[in-house]
């Protein structure tokens, strides 16, 4: 996904908040290789349930810690 998850591009690998609500359904479709001959049944419904995660980790980002001095944000 090459930091499609992430907002802040010095960390792309590191999946935000704004990275997860801001997730378009065809860079998911990418991500995951979807194509007529290689369909994946539910896209909305895990589009929806990601940007979900992105909404509820940027409402809570300091209350679940990544690493002892990391925080998800």
């Amino acid at each position: 996904m090459a930091g499609q998850l992430s907002h802040d591009k010095t960390h792309p690998y590191r999946a935000t908040g704004e990275g997860l609500k801001n997730l378009s359904q065809k860079t998911l479709e990418e991500a995951f290789q979807v194509t007529a001959e290689n369909p994946l049944i539910g896209v909305p419904g895990r589009l929806s349930l990601l940007r979900n995660l992105g909404q509820v980790v940027s409402e809570k980002k300091r209350s679940v810690p990544w690493r002892s001095s990391r925080w998800i944000g």
